[in-house]
């Protein structure tokens, strides 16, 4: 696998050398080698409004605590998606997740998840990527949260700490799932790994690229919790905006 994956990135640091990435990587428009055109990048200069948010989980609305985080309070002390997954947004996420395409996105996240962290106030020890299913890595040879993951924690001079929990086994994937399935698959689907004793004590900031329900992040949360954990902030690249039970498609 990591063979795979090494392979894999030096392919597309050969092709970057070779032939630079003259259209933009959302809309396909002309952008000068950057990756981003101006226009997607425009799209992209304004997170979700804080003020509309759910001080927990971070779903849209008016403002005050969600009725589900009012029914059952999360794990994590906070959870915000950094803009709404649509648009170039959404298209820099798959990029980065199913098209081996993550230099651009991972740089563009990392940024702005410094950036958001340079605002909000979250006290933070140390990073952790959430662990990717097993059959993600087989598949494509790396995990997507990692990538910012890594970029962020060394702009900020953090510890990163990718094995800190694991996914037993395949998995099952959140794709599709209602709010209701997705908070039963999550349920005990993450693990301590080898790493896990390293929280003790620790606030972490857990990145992943699309918050949804907050089933994988309050799971994770509750893990990193019973390893010593003192608190769990989650920060994504975007938010799939929850308007009925129905199946989401990220």
């Amino acid at each position: 696998m990591e063979i795979h994956a090494l392979a894999q990135k030096a392919g597309r640091w050969l092709l970057g050398a070779l032939a630079p990435r003259l259209r933009c990587l959302c809309c396909g428009k002309p952008c000068g080698g950057s990756g981003l055109c101006e226009g997607c990048l425009a799209e992209l200069s304004a997170f979700l409004p804080e003020e509309t948010l759910c001080p927990l989980c971070g779903e849209p609305g008016g403002g005050a605590v969600c009725p589900r985080c009012t029914a059952l309070r999360p794990a994590f002390a906070a959870a915000r998606g950094l803009f709404p997954y649509e648009g170039a947004a959404q298209k820099l996420v798959l990029a980065m997740k199913y098209e081996g395409e993550y230099d651009i996105p991972a740089e563009f996240f990392a940024k702005r998840f410094e950036e958001y962290l340079s605002q909000a106030n979250w006290e933070i020890d140390a990073v952790v990527p959430v662990p990717s299913r097993l059959s993600h890595l087989l598949k494509y040879g790396y995990n997507q949260a990692a990538i910012p993951a890594r970029r962020l924690a060394f702009s900020l001079a953090l510890p990163l700490y990718p094995r800190a929990l694991r996914r037993p086994g395949f998995g099952k994937s959140q794709v599709r799932l209602s709010r209701a399935q997705r908070l039963e698959n999550a349920r005990g689907g993450f693990l301590p790994g080898p790493q896990g004793g390293k929280l003790k004590g620790k606030r972490v900031l857990l990145l992943d690229d699309v918050l949804t329900t907050g089933a994988t992040a309050n799971a994770c949360a509750e893990a990193m919790l019973r390893l010593g954990a003192k608190s769990v902030y989650v920060l994504c690249a975007a938010r799939s905006i929850l308007r009925e039970d129905k199946p989401t498609k990220v």
